[in-house]
C-alpha cells in the first residue's frame, strides 16, 4: 500500500509542476499564494505551531493580531518557495543574477586560503536557490547536505532537479564523508542547519531569546578543518526577484563548537527579522529542551 500510496503522491507532483510550467508565471505564482491561503485559513495546517513560534521569537514586539497577520503572510511565502523550486528550470536567469560580484569577491577571498568554505543557511526565503545561486556565480562545485525524503520517488526528482541547478547534493547516510571531502579539496560546502537537533547531538543556543537545541555540523567542520564560515540566505524581493544577504562568521582562536554556533545562529536571526515573513515557522524549532527542563 505504500508503494502505491509513494507513487501517487509522485505522479500527482509532477502533474502539477507540469500545469505550472505551462501558466503565465504571474498566474503561477497568484496560484501559489491561494494555496498558501487556504493552507492557513482553510485547512489550518500547523497553524498553532506557527503561532506559538511566533509568539516566542515576537510576543514582546507584536500583537495577536499582528502576529496573526505575520502568520498568514508567512503560508503565502512558503508556498511560493515550493511553487518555485517545482518550477525552477523557469528561473535560470534569475538565479544567475542572485549572486553579484561582491559575493563573488567574499567568496573567493575566503576560498584563496584554500580550506575550503562552510556556507550556513536556514530555511529562510528560497534556500534551494540559494543553494544554485553559488556554483553559478563561483562556476566551482559546491557540496549540499540534504535529508533524504520518505518517498523515494519525489526523493530522486528533488535531487535530479537540485543536480540540475548545479548542487552536488551530499545525502543522509553520506553526507559527511562528502562534506570533508569538499573542505580537503578546498571547495565551498553548504548547510541548512536551523531545525531542532536530537538532544544527544544538539548544542544549546539563544534564538529569538530562547535556547534552542541546534545542530552542531557547521561549527564541527570549520574548526577542524580550519575553514571560513559565511551565513547566506536569498530572500524574495518580489514574484520572480530575489537577493542574497551574506555575512561573514568570525571564527576566534578560542572558539568552541557552542560559541561559534552562538554566533552564526545570531547572524541567521538578524537576517529573519529583517524578512520574518519569509520564515518557515511550521517546523517545531523549540521543540527539544535543554535536559531538565520541561518540554513547550
Amino acid at each position: 500500500m505504500k508503494k502505491i500510496s509513494h507513487m501517487l503522491s509522485y505522479l500527482f507532483l509532477r502533474l502539477l509542476c507540469l500545469v505550472l510550467m505551462l501558466l503565465p508565471l504571474r498566474l503561477a505564482y497568484i496560484l501559489g499564494q491561494g494555496m498558501g491561503w487556504a493552507a492557513f485559513h482553510v485547512f489550518r495546517f500547523r497553524r498553532r505551531v506557527v503561532m506559538d513560534n511566533l509568539t516566542i521569537a515576537f510576543g514582546q514586539e507584536m500583537n495577536a493580531r499582528e502576529l496573526m497577520a505575520l502568520a498568514a503572510r508567512s503560508y503565502r511565502q512558503i508556498a511560493m518557495t515550493f511553487l518555485e523550486l517545482m518550477i525552477a528550470p523557469r528561473f535560470q536567469k534569475q538565479i544567475r543574477q542572485i549572486f553579484l560580484p561582491e559575493h563573488r569577491q567574499l567568496f573567493q577571498g575566503l576560498l584563496r586560503q584554500d580550506r575550503g568554505l562552510v556556507v550556513v543557511s536556514g530555511h529562510l526565503g528560497n534556500w534551494e536557490f540559494l543553494g544554485a545561486a553559488v556554483p553559478a556565480g563561483l562556476a566551482e562545485p559546491f557540496t549540499v547536505a540534504a535529508v533524504q525524503q520518505s518517498n523515494p520517488h519525489i526523493n530522486r526528482f528533488i535531487i535530479a532537479r537540485r543536480n540540475a541547478m548545479g548542487m552536488q547534493v551530499a545525502g543522509t547516510k553520506e553526507a559527511m564523508k562528502l562534506l570533508v571531502r569538499a573542505l580537503r579539496n578546498h571547495q565551498a560546502i553548504g548547510m541548512v542547519a536551523d531545525q531542532s537537533a536530537a538532544p544527544w547531538v544538539a548544542v544549546f543556543v539563544d534564538f529569538f531569546g530562547k535556547i534552542a537545541a541546534t545542530m552542531p555540523g557547521p561549527a564541527q567542520l570549520a574548526l577542524k578543518y580550519g575553514a571560513p564560515m559565511v551565513v547566506c540566505a536569498v530572500v524574495r524581493t518580489g514574484p520572480g526577484r530575489f537577493k542574497m544577504l551574506a555575512r561573514q562568521v568570525e571564527i576566534k582562536p578560542d572558539d568552541t563548537i557552542e560559541t561559534l554556533t552562538r554566533r552564526h545562529v545570531k547572524i541567521l536571526e538578524g537576517f529573519i527579522r529583517q524578512y520574518p515573513e519569509q520564515y518557515y515557522w511550521l517546523h517545531k524549532r523549540w521543540k527539544t529542551r535543554p535536559p531538565g527542563e520541561v518540554k513547550i
